[in-house]
């Protein structure tokens, strides 16, 4: 065999060598490439879950804003109440006349207060 024959020999072999190596790295792309994508499809997932949070932030943050205005309307309609009842117990409990002892004992209903007529 010729020194060119030998040359060819190496030649064959070293091309071998390349194609092994370069199917190696298509393979490697091929799931390279598969990964991408599936990363692709997991990161569209979590937008569509994100953007559902967001929704239901914001429909929570609504939801505490009706609570924020029922509770105040709660307190303003419990203050009014307060004020209504201090009223009738004005209206029903006895005004007793001023004595110098203060009232006389036995005069008032039970549970009753004796209210001064100067001070209403």
């Amino acid at each position: 065999m010729t020194f060119a024959g030998y040359q060819l020999i190496a030649i064959r072999s070293e091309l071998r060598s390349i194609n092994q190596r370069v199917s190696s790295i298509e393979s490697d792309v091929s799931f390279i490439e598969t990964d991408v994508r599936s990363i692709k499809s997991d990161v569209s997932f979590i937008e569509t879950d994100v953007r559902s949070i967001k929704t239901d932030v914001s429909s929570i943050e609504s939801d505490v804003g009706d609570i924020q205005l029922n509770i105040s309307s709660i307190e303003s309609d419990v203050s009014d109440i307060q004020s209504d009842v201090k009223s009738i117990e004005i209206d029903i409990c006895p005004v007793m006349p001023k004595h110098p002892e203060g009232a006389k004992p036995g005069k008032q209903p039970k549970g009753a207060r004796f209210i001064d007529p100067k001070m209403s």
